[in-house]
This record gives structure tokens, sequence and C-alpha cells, in this order.
């Protein structure tokens, strides 16, 4: 059986203390189904919560209101965020993160994706992001997910990450079936999704 997706990002079981950025959600499914399933057994008084050592940053590129339009189930990945104390913050451009305080130990990016099926753009999308790493911590990790098929093993990610200094630790293969709730949603750009 393969790992669950929270052992593989080094969350099950839960860390002391993380600080961890979840870059380009779409509908908010993946952050909203990792959180119940890592919260699962830790409902007390009909709070759920991570212990306050856990920091959960989730973000998405659009406005909060393109969200709702071009995802239309993303309120109920909203709401279960909201019952988390996690307030999405909206328009977030993965290539200009600013320095945090303290850095992010994980930086999670699920499918990353420009909207538009350009091989050339979504190769430059994850160059780019790579030369600004500001909020990484020095011993951080980023996990981003593709599919190992063309076109996406054309975007060049390793040698975009090597180019950077960035090595690769390892390569997994996730059932995204395997985290209830979850949905891969196609990136909408542009006239797409009006």
């Amino acid at each position: 059986m393969p790992p669950s997706i929270a052992s593989i990002l080094g969350l099950h079981p839960l860390p002391s203390s993380s600080n961890v950025l979840f870059l380009g959600e779409g509908d908010f499914t993946f952050s909203a189904s990792l959180l119940k399933s890592l919260t699962r057994g830790t409902n007390v008084g009909g709070v759920s919560s991570l212990p306050p050592t856990i920091n959960f940053t989730v973000t998405s590129y659009d406005t909060l209101s393109t969200v709702l339009k071009k995802y239309p189930l993303s309120s109920s990945s909203l709401s279960t965020l909201s019952k988390y104390n996690i307030k999405p913050l909206h328009s977030i451009d993965a290539l200009n993160l600013p320095p945090t305080s303290p850095p992010y130990d994980k930086i999670i990016w699920m499918f990353p994706h420009t909207g538009h099926q350009r091989v050339h753009l979504n190769r430059h999308l994850l160059f780019n992001f790579f030369s600004n790493l500001t909020s990484l911590s020095p011993s951080g990790l980023v996990y981003i997910s593709l599919s190992d098929c063309r076109p996406y093993s054309d975007w060049r990610l390793e040698p975009s990450a090597s180019f950077h200094g960035y090595e690769t630790v390892e390569k997994v293969y996730w059932d995204s079936n395997s985290l209830e709730g979850y949905r891969h949603v196609t990136t909408l750009g542009g006239e797409a999704y009006r």
C-alpha cells in the first residue's frame, strides 16, 4: 500500500512544530481534506484544531470572488478551513513570495499550472518559482505534484530546481484518490471559466 500524503509530506505523525505554505489551491479540497485527515479524532467540544505550533498558510492565485466563480464547490472547502481558524490568502503569486518570519519549512504546490496548455509557459512558471524562494528556510522542503507523463514531464521540474541549487530528494507516487474529499480540478485561466 502506498504511503499516505500526510506521511509523504512529513505531517504524519504531526511534528512538534511546522510552518507550512500551500500554494495555488484551486478549490481548496487538498488543504481542507488534509486537515481533516490530520485532525481526525482530535475534535474536542466541536472544535477541530491543529496544535498551536503547527501553522498552515493556505493560498490561491485568484481573488476570492474568482475562486468562487471558477470552482463553485470551493465554498464547502473554505467552510472547512474556517472551522480550523484558517483564513486563506488570495491573490498570492507564487513567483513573488515575500520573505517570511519564520520562514516556511514546507511549501506544497499541488499541480502548478498557468491555466494555459502551453509547455513553455508552465516551464517558465516552475523555473521562475525556484528563482525566488526567499520564504523557504535553508533546511526547508518543497513538495510539487505533477503527473509523470507528457506534457507535464516536458516542464523540466527537476532541471529548474537544480539550476537554482535545489535537489530532488525523492520522487513518490501518490494516488490522489487516497485522500478522502480531495478532487483534482483543472486550472482554468483567462476566459475559460466565464
